[in-house]
């Protein structure tokens, strides 16, 4: 049984749900990140604030 991607448009046998933001694609467009399946936004996605440690708050 051969699926369109709703992402890129190409023939794929497997579509897969990004596990942070829920957008569904084929294995070209995701992408394995610490374990989990993962969209190329997603995956290029810059780290918030939220997700960084703040080091600094051990010193003052």
């Amino acid at each position: 049984m051969s699926l369109t991607c709703p992402t890129c448009g190409s023939k794929t046998n497997e579509l897969i749900e990004c596990e942070n933001c829920g957008k569904i694609g084929c294995p070209r467009c995701m992408k394995k990140k610490d374990g989990k399946w993962v969209c190329l936004d997603c995956w290029k996605e810059k780290p918030t604030e939220e997700n960084v440690p703040n080091i600094f708050s051990m010193f003052g």
